[in-house]
């Protein structure tokens, strides 16, 4: 269970970070073009989507450490799904900036990627030292 509440707190110190760099930036006087106003609402998504990701590594991890391949591979996949259901509801619920948004949503979706693929590859190098 610690491995949970591990992993759960980093992804909350992550977007804490995340979502202050970004209203910061939305209040600088000469970025506020380049910020759409659903950052937040975009972030606390792509979080939750990323805890639940989390917690599915951490369960399969802890059941059979010879799936992780096949648990990468289908978190892959519904995080995709996922994110285009959400930007779907995104691009409906905002009309204006559409261009602005979508750059947002992809800048934040990869920073959330980068990390999970930085905390999967550091399950493996524990695995290999085994």
């Amino acid at each position: 269970m610690n491995s949970y509440k591990q992993a759960n707190l980093r992804i909350l110190l992550i977007t804490g970070l995340l979502s202050g760099f970004f209203v910061v930036l939305y209040f600088v006087p000469y970025s506020q073009p380049w910020v759409h106003e659903s950052i937040v609402a975009n972030i606390i998504l792509q979080a939750l989507v990323a805890a639940a990701l989390t917690n599915y590594h951490v369960f399969f991890f802890k059941q059979n450490e010879h799936n992780m391949v096949n648990a990468f591979l289908g978190s892959t996949l519904i995080r995709l799904l996922l994110s285009i259901g959400v930007m779907a509801v995104l691009l409906f619920l905002y009309k204006e900036n559409r261009l602005i948004l979508v750059v947002n949503f992809f800048l934040v979706y990869l920073y959330y990627m980068v990390f999970e693929i930085k905390g999967i590859i550091s399950n493996l190098r524990a695995f290999s030292r085994k």
